[in-house]
This record gives C-alpha cells, structure tokens and sequence, in this order.
C-alpha cells in the first residue's frame, strides 16, 4: 500500500457564526475527509483529511489548529 499524509485539524466551534450545521456544509464539497467526530466537549471538532483544507476553513470563519501531519496507510475512507 503506498503512504500519505494526514492532516489533523482541531476545529474551536461557536466563534463568531460558526456551527456544526456550518462545517458539515463546508466540508460537505471536500474531498478526502478520512474522519470526523466531537471530543471532550460539543465546541470541539476533529477532522483527518488527506488534503490541506486550512485556506477553505479560514475563509469561512472557522477558528481551528493543525496538529503535526501524519503519514498514513492508504486505506478506505472512514
């Protein structure tokens, strides 16, 4: 299996107009989402993704943070 990078982003909802029904619109046109899910609280929003979707997130509105990219075993999406 070939390899590949994972970008993890940490996604901080509820800042300015930012919502749940917000993101799963934006990130309904994308791409490679390999997984996605709350943690800790219903204001924190993991998503893997195989592309960078840093500039689309920031143009929405989005506050978030990239962990380090991963690489990852090509696979089936989540």
């Amino acid at each position: 299996m070939d390899k590949q990078f994972l970008y993890i982003y940490i996604i901080d909802l509820g800042h300015g107009n930012t919502s749940i029904e917000q993101l799963r619109e934006t990130l309904s046109s994308v791409h490679g989402i390999r997984g996605k899910a709350f943690v800790r609280n219903p204001q924190t929003f993991i998503v893997h993704s195989e592309t960078d979707i840093s500039e689309l997130l920031k143009n929405k509105g989005f506050v978030f943070t990239i962990s380090e990219k991963g690489e990852v075993e090509n696979g089936p999406n989540i």
